[in-house]
């Protein structure tokens, strides 16, 4: 069993094993707790976290926002034309619009941000905080610009931007 609470008595989130995403969102600094006396394996294997700030934009996504996945697929063709697909892996990704980044946030958490992004480190990417379904809408994992910081509505406090952002299996 894994439990996340945020440092008071009530748990944020807790996991039963075989789940494989949790998502728990507090203001108070996390604390977890891992009891897995069942482990078969001798050890942890938690091989991506995050625990740390956040940055909530002022404006949220924009209505151009996609979501997707890929998948990777070995296919062997026969002679006589029977396909063998051989499964590898399934990622989601997500295109981010962001139309109404105010000037005060493109310095500073946008800033930081691409500068995270560009070193190739993980970002965790959540749509919508209040949704139910937050661990699955979630997308942990590594960003990329398609867009530069721009002006979309020839205004001096908004801007835009557009990344995409692949999970990071």
């Amino acid at each position: 069993m894994y439990r996340l609470t945020d440092g008071s008595d009530t748990v944020a989130a807790c996991v039963a094993p075989g789940d494989v995403t949790m998502i728990a969102i507090s203001d108070l600094p996390p604390e977890i707790e891992i009891d897995d006396v069942g482990n078969p394996d001798g050890f942890l294997n938690i091989p991506l976290i995050y625990a740390g700030p956040a940055w909530q934009p002022l404006t949220g996504l924009g209505y151009e926002t996609t979501f997707g996945g890929d998948a990777a697929l070995d296919e062997n063709l026969s002679r006589g034309g029977q396909e063998y697909p051989k499964f590898r892996y399934d990622r989601r990704r997500a295109e981010l619009a962001f139309m109404g980044i105010r000037q005060g946030e493109v310095l500073g958490q946008l800033a930081e941000l691409q500068l995270t992004a560009r070193r190739g480190n993980n970002i965790l990417m959540v749509p919508d905080v209040s949704s139910e379904t937050i661990a699955q809408e979630a997308i942990f994992g590594r960003v990329s610009a398609t867009a530069d910081v721009g002006f979309p509505y020839q205004s001096a406090d908004r801007r835009s931007w557009r990344a995409r952002i692949t999970e990071r299996l």
